[in-house]
């Protein structure tokens, strides 16, 4: 047998735990239709990744810590040797590919590039082993395509037991705040000084004066006072060698409903937490089973588990309990997850909301949208036209005089041309850019983060394609601006100056630092605001002229510079500042309800000219997208196709110079 392909990542970092394999959609081969059962999907039910791994239709999870790990993929025509060796850990489990392409991807993400290439789609078995490495683990997943009945699937390796220890209780019972200075006594907390320990425990300090009362010690009032209720439930443990006041955890202490008397509903409580601290890996092994099995799994489950027969029977029993599954007969079958209940208008009302009101229609958003699933959407003639999808998920995108920038999720970035062409530019260059006055210039950072990470600053031109480059360093930070031929990024944060440092560059000239740190730069007209060594915020204009506006509050350029603002939320409003009267005399206008003010989310407020702001809708009235004239105050909505989908991000538009 052959090996075909292979790839490998010395720095995956997974997400929450949870090393990701999944099928690449949208590659250029033939698709499957998904699989017959939809329990197999990545979402189908509520059990975990397993003890080691599990796998479906277009998706492959294993448990894993949060360390970088060095993970490898190989395709291979058939089953590779059986070489089992120094790996501790090892599973076989089925895996469909609806693609035939592969990715090491994120639990939240989706990064849409194939990394490992099958040699065809449908069914495949993968040998998923692992193995300690100095630093997180070695991982090692081998696929190979089976014709035939599919074998669920089987344990070969395992280097602890699969049932974890009783959880004890005590947090639940005694609250974090007590639970926490075990933590600081035995070295593990993040202080333990003398002032921390004989500052008050106000936090639970009720809950834990009732279990100090049962264990007949004096209810703690500060930190320190909670060390004799920790020694008599058991918890710590004297030791005059330990480090760094005298006592150690205790290894195995006891169940907190034995200790102590505790209400019926409690206990019961605690026993749900305990069941699923104990089996909530173990009973998800045994919904994979149930999944790819067409026969009855009882017979022999334990020695596909590679568990004894009186673990498996717990865990069995366990996952019924836990409304995995259901066991009718001696047969088990596997319940899907309950479908999310859906939202209602009452749920997501916030204090402020008013009754829904009605705005007049108005003109389309100006340079279009990106939805939620990569489509990019432009208006031709009156009618919106979709110049292509590019999949994924759009963080940000730019009018530009080129076509429409999009960055989206895994660093991807792609220029979409008038005509519908897409070029896609290489390196992993992040969330959002700056782009120049007159639309061909785009400033943007490369970012790499693993073990050895790093960033690199760029300026693409955006008519031909061609970048300069400064060379990688630990940190550059974000591109803030394009102006008079010059990029501006904040980079890096100094020891003794908590402010990220802004950095000018001229391709051809050696970066130089700026005095003071650029918050926005408006490419338009050259008014900056920015931070220095004395509180507030400093307004600097192009004629010299120089305000200082309030401490404490994050403002924003109105486009030219000809007003500061500042969006807030609880009800959405816009203050509007004169610049020559300072940050204290504010015009207040309010934005439609539900409008989105956050700046730094992807569909936060965007700026279609001097006058008029385009606000994301989140709910509530009768359009996405709302446009708001400062001047007047006067709202409209901008209307989109019906079918825009989730989360549309509009578009940035290409500003003119003339106010």
């Amino acid at each position: 047998m052959a090996l075909l392909g292979s790839f490998e990542d010395d720095e995956y970092r997974p997400e929450y735990g949870t090393l990701v394999v999944r099928d690449v959609h949208g590659a250029p081969v033939d698709l499957l239709p998904p699989h017959d059962n939809p329990l197999l999907r990545e979402n189908g039910t509520y059990a975990l990744s397993g003890t080691i791994g599990s796998a479906g239709d277009g998706w492959l999870h294993a448990r894993a810590s949060d360390e970088y790990h060095v993970v490898r993929l190989e395709a291979h025509d058939g089953p590779p040797p059986d070489d089992l060796g120094d790996w501790t850990d090892a599973v076989e489990t089925p895996y469909r590919s609806r693609t035939s392409a592969l990715s090491l991807d994120s639990l939240t993400g989706a990064r849409r590039k194939c990394q490992l290439a099958l040699p065809t789609v449908g069914d495949y078995r993968v040998r998923l082993c692992r193995r300690p490495a100095d630093e997180g683990d070695v991982w090692r997943a081998q696929f190979w395509p089976v014709r035939g009945p599919v074998e669920p699937p089987r344990w070969l390796a395992r280097s602890g037991p699969a049932v974890g220890k009783p959880e004890p209780g005590w947090r639940a019972v005694l609250g974090y705040g007590v639970i926490e200075v075990s933590w600081a006594l035995t070295g593990f907390g993040s202080d333990s000084s003398a002032a921390w320990l004989d500052a008050p425990l106000d936090r639970d300090s009720a809950q834990a004066g009732d279990v100090a009362d049962q264990l007949k010690v004096p209810r703690p009032v500060t930190r320190r006072d909670a060390i004799p209720l920790l020694l008599a439930a058991g918890l710590i443990i004297e030791d005059a060698t330990a480090k760094p006041h005298g006592y150690r955890l205790t290894p195995d202490p006891p169940l907190a409903k034995d200790v102590l008397n505790l209400p019926a509903a409690q206990v019961e409580s605690l026993d749900k937490q305990d069941l699923r601290h104990r089996f909530a890996y173990v009973t998800a092994d045994i919904v994979s089973v149930v999944l790819w099995s067409e026969t009855p799994v009882l017979p022999g489950l334990a020695d596909r588990l590679l568990l004894s027969q009186a673990d498996t029977d717990a865990a069995v029993r366990a996952a019924e309990a836990m409304n995995l599954i259901t066991i009718s007969d001696g047969e088990i079958t596997a319940r899907p997850r309950k479908p999310p209940r859906p939202a209602t208008r009452q749920m997501l009302r916030r204090p402020w909301q008013a009754a829904p009101v009605e705005l007049p229609v108005g003109a389309p958003p100006r340079a279009g949208f990106v939805s939620g699933d990569g489509a990019v959407t432009v208006w031709s003639g009156g009618e919106p036209r979709v110049l292509t999808s590019l999949g994924g998920q759009p963080d940000s995108a730019f009018e530009t005089a080129y076509g429409i920038v999009v960055f989206s999720s895994g660093g991807k970035l792609s220029l979409v041309r008038h005509d519908g062409t897409v070029e896609h530019f290489d390196g992993e260059l992040w969330f959002r850019g700056a782009l120049s006055p007159d639309g061909r210039y785009l400033a943007t950072v490369e970012s790499h983060i693993g073990r050895r990470s790093w960033e690199r600053p760029h300026l693409i031109d955006l008519a031909d394609g061609s970048r300069e480059s400064l060379p990688a360093s630990e940190q550059w930070g974000q591109a803030t601006a394009v102006h008079e031929g010059a990029v501006y990024f904040n980079a890096g944060f100094d020891v003794n100056r908590p402010r990220p440092k802004t950095i000018r560059w001229r391709p051809g000239q050696e970066p130089e630092p700026m005095s003071f740190t650029i918050s926005r730069l408006d490419p338009l007209s050259g008014t900056i605001l920015a931070f220095d060594d004395e509180p507030g915020t400093l307004l600097l204009r192009p004629d010299g002229t120089r305000n200082r506006l309030p401490a404490g509050r994050t403002f924003e350029l109105v486009p030219h510079g000809t007003q500061v603002c500042e969006f807030l939320a609880g009800p959405p409003r816009i203050n509007l500042f004169d610049p020559h009267l300072g940050g204290d005399s504010p015009r207040v206008l309010s934005l439609p309800d539900a409008a989105e003010t956050s700046t730094i989310m992807p569909n936060g407020p965007v700026w279609e000219d001097a006058d008029h702001l385009l606000v994301s809708l989140r709910y509530g009235l009768s359009g996405p997208f709302a446009r708001v004239n400062i001047r007047t105050g006067a709202a409209e909505t901008a209307p989109v196709p019906e079918s825009i989908g989730y989360r549309p991000i509009p578009i940035r538009p290409l500003l003119s110079r003339s106010v």
